[in-house]
């Protein structure tokens, strides 16, 4: 047997996993913000909409991290982590293709509610896997490093995305 799946390296593993599912999350946090110009022309919205779409997604985040949270200590964090990801792909298909603002802000209150089955299932998750002296190491790199590749996605490649698409 490999000696990455013997149980005390494989949380590494563990880790990188949880660090990609929480830099989709993070991309999906900010990912409307690159590309204003575009929503702002496109469903001919302002700045308060605009405030609107970020507005919709923090609360309903926020509002979801207890029902996720009891959801990941009922079924496992391997479990509600991957079937959020997958739904949030699944919203992020909605969002592109929204049509009004007021789908677009739909999409994005639904967007909120999975996103919340990254972080709180997530910390569980590394709690199992990371000793007491370890977590804050797993903890970091987890916000770190993934939300840093979201935010890098969201603001840097996203425009270029956006530029590509509409030319």
């Amino acid at each position: 047997m490999s000696k990455l799946f013997v149980k005390a390296n494989f949380r590494w593993v563990v880790l990188i996993s949880c660090i990609l599912v929480y830099c989709t999350s993070t991309l999906v946090r900010w990912n409307y913000t690159a590309i204003t110009k575009y929503l702002s022309a496109d469903l001919a919205i302002g700045k308060p909409e605009l405030g609107l779409l970020g507005a919709a997604f923090f609360y309903a985040y926020a509002l979801a991290q207890a029902p996720v949270g009891t959801a990941a200590d009922i079924l496992g964090g391997r479990r509600v982590i991957p079937l959020g990801t997958g739904i949030m792909g699944l919203f992020l298909i909605g969002f592109a293709m929204s049509g009004s603002f007021t789908e677009t802000l739909i999409w994005r209150v639904l967007m909120g509610i999975v996103a919340a089955a990254g972080w709180v299932p997530i910390s569980a998750v590394l709690a199992k896997w990371f000793s007491s002296k370890e977590r804050g190491l797993a903890m970091e790199l987890i916000t770190g490093i993934g939300g840093g590749l979201g935010e890098v996605i969201s603001f840097l490649l996203i425009p270029f995305i956006a530029l590509i698409v509409t030319n």
